[in-house]
């Protein structure tokens, strides 16, 4: 819950890369958002869209960061629960949680690839490597049921 923000802030930013332009979402705030909201939205929009050179890899720290910084807690409180005493260094385990954090972000990023693209990739790899092919077509016949387990 607390990389929320951060989140949201790296998706905002994310949107000065995609074909929507400021016009069209600030149409969008007009038309959909109420009256009180809208000043906070537009200097928002006004932000991302003008200045955010340093934003866009900042807000991604920032969201790996409190992620992670929520693995840690999570391992803090799994170690009083069974009584184990931790005797590595803060750093250390503070560096554990954010490989483990960037992990889990790179599991997930990997697994929608496979479900979006599975096909797409399937033919490109019997294009290219044509032996594995009838392999690669039974993974992917079965994609949701090994992932899902994976993801749990």
């Amino acid at each position: 819950m607390m990389s929320l923000v951060p989140l949201m802030m790296f998706f905002i930013t994310l949107i000065q890369y995609t074909p929507i332009s400021e016009a069209m979402l600030l149409q969008w705030v007009h038309q959909y958002l109420p009256d009180y909201l809208e000043p906070v939205i537009i200097t928002v929009l006004d932000e991302v869209f003008s200045e955010s050179a340093g934003i866009l890899s900042t807000t991604a720290v920032v969201a790996i960061w409190s992620a992670s910084k929520g693995l840690h807690y999570l391992s803090d409180g799994l170690d009083e629960v069974n009584g184990v005493s931790e005797k590595r260094s803060w750093l250390i385990l503070r560096v554990k949680a954010i490989i483990y954090t960037f992990s889990f972000l790179v599991a997930i990023v990997l697994f929608l690839v496979l479900i979006i693209f599975g096909r797409s990739l399937e033919e490109l790899l019997i294009y290219y490597l044509p032996v594995i092919g009838g392999v690669v077509s039974k993974i992917l016949d079965f994609r949701i049921l090994i992932i899902t387990p994976i993801m749990i």
